[in-house]
């Protein structure tokens, strides 16, 4: 039926100026800031410094801790819920940071130490494992 009308040379009618609603605004962007993170071990060698990209330039004490847990606390009830004496795990981190090569004796400590010092090196991360650009991602 249009095509017949247009054939004949009728017009269609124009709208004005007037007729037609302005689009809305672009919506406002979503801002997320990273929350501020005040390191627990600001001078340390090895807490509060960016995660290497390949995983064999790990601290030795990670690959300990991760090994020891493995070893002597895989049936450990709550091995990484329950904490470690704070006494023991200040020793141990004092011993970490007083190591030339990044090294803990966790033989001589509870398998809740290793436990709460690897805890301890993940937390004090400056970008959390997930990355805030991968969890607005997984969030959306």
């Amino acid at each position: 039926m249009l095509s017949k009308i247009i054939k004949r040379g009728a017009s269609t009618p124009r709208l004005k100026q007037t007729d037609v609603e302005p689009a809305p605004p672009p919506p406002e962007p979503v801002i997320i800031h990273k929350p501020t993170k005040i390191p627990k071990y600001p001078n340390s060698k090895y807490f509060s410094k960016k995660l290497p990209n390949n995983p064999e330039h790990l601290p030795k004490f990670v690959i300990d801790a991760m090994d020891f847990v493995e070893e002597f606390g895989i049936n450990s009830e709550g091995i990484f819920r329950i904490s470690a004496n704070k006494e023991n795990e200040q020793a141990a981190i004092d011993e970490l940071e007083r190591s030339e090569n990044g090294e803990i004796k966790f033989i001589d400590y509870d398998v809740h130490v290793a436990a709460n010092v690897l805890k301890l090196f993940f937390r004090e991360l400056p970008e959390p494992l997930l990355t805030y650009d991968v969890s607005i991602t997984v969030n959306n």
